[in-house]
């Protein structure tokens, strides 16, 4: 998760936009922030479409995941070698916080581990609870098998395919899920399975992949206006689209499920763009100490955020209490995680 300068003060000539962006984009650790907010903001208050936080995660996730690989791949290192680092960056990113919130946490939360140890050891979180197997207190867990499942394919794709099958092989997800969704309607009569099954959720981390392989060759300024234009007919054609009673995700009707998803990518997608490419206001009002902090935190908030609200709920009364109380308790938790394991395994891999 990089956290670096986007773009120089100065104004670069259309010949310079097309330079390499650096590692360091803070503006993207706001992002993230703003992510984890609007998770919280849907399963604190219900608040409308914050649900998509997890797309925004995930293409965030897509974009910098591929960036890596490709810095791996123009090393042209033994693949061996590739895979091994890649996937010891992975369990290093991964499991600390992933093993401290199922550890700290596991044995209160009333669930037959006896049966679902297999699905959260390896990576098979999201089957028990679109099965309906478990509570909403690990439903975040979910995404996590969905990234692992993608990443499984993606690095090899990567490292070893000709670079020109790459884009069209993302666009070719991007067009095939909402056809997906469409047909896997009719097997399952719940959204939570539409929402969380892998086959079903691969095309956001692809946007981020795609986003992560145009950027670097692209001319910023025609990308900016780019989204800007993909951003605002997606917006408008998505506002109207949400006035229809066929297109809402709890009804799990044919029409959201095989376009609502996509259109929210075309939306985040567009705005990952502009935030990514932004030099002005946008990059100072993400690039902040409370978003880009919450950003550093944001994977054991995201972990633990529901199983402490559930706790919350037993002894608190009234949305907005519960809601600042299961902040308070979250933010303080991931801040531990963060500073006490998550920082030292990280810096344990640097120094090798």
């Amino acid at each position: 998760m990089p956290t670096t300068d986007l773009i120089e003060d100065s104004r670069p000539s259309s010949t310079e936009e097309k330079k390499k962006l650096p590692k360091h984009i803070p503006q993207l650790d706001g992002l993230r922030g703003m992510a984890i907010l609007m998770v919280f903001a849907w399963h604190a208050f219900g608040a409308p479409l914050m649900w998509s936080g997890v797309d925004l995660f995930f293409i965030l996730s897509g974009y910098l995941i591929t960036g890596i690989l490709m810095r791996d791949r123009a090393r042209q290192q033994p693949l061996a070698r590739s895979m091994k680092i890649f996937y010891l960056r992975r369990a290093q990113r991964i499991l600390p916080a992933y093993l401290l919130v199922l550890l700290l946490f596991g044995p209160f939360l009333h669930v037959n581990w006896g049966r679902l140890w297999p699905y959260y050891a390896f990576f098979l979180q999201n089957v028990p609870y679109a099965l309906g197997w478990v509570g909403l207190n690990l439903a975040p867990l979910w995404s996590l098998a969905v990234e692992q499942h993608f990443y499984l394919i993606w690095p090899f794709l990567v490292l070893l395919a000709p670079r020109r099958i790459l884009a069209p092989l993302l666009i070719a997800i991007l067009l095939v899920e909402p056809v997906v969704r469409g047909f896997g309607t009719f097997v399952f009569h719940s959204s939570v399975a539409i929402t969380t099954l892998t086959f079903f959720r691969l095309d956001a981390v692809a946007a981020g992949a795609a986003i992560s392989l145009w950027i670097p060759n692209a001319d910023h300024n025609r990308a900016r206006r780019l989204a800007g234009i993909v951003l605002a007919a997606s917006m408008a054609i998505y506002a109207v689209l949400l006035t229809r009673p066929w297109f809402n995700r709890t009804h799990n009707t044919v029409a959201f499920n095989s376009l609502g998803y996509s259109f929210n990518i075309l939306i985040l997608g567009s705005i990952f763009v502009l935030v990514l490419l932004s030099d002005g206001i946008l990059k100072r009002v993400l690039s902040n100490s409370v978003l880009r902090y919450l950003g550093t935190i944001s994977y054991a908030f995201y972990l633990a955020h529901e199983i402490v609200m559930d706790w919350v709920k037993q002894h608190v009364n009234g949305r907005p209490a519960i809601a600042a109380v299961t902040m308070a308790v979250t933010v303080a938790v991931a801040s531990a995680s963060w500073f006490f394991v998550e920082r030292p395994v990280l810096a344990m891999g640097r120094t090798r």
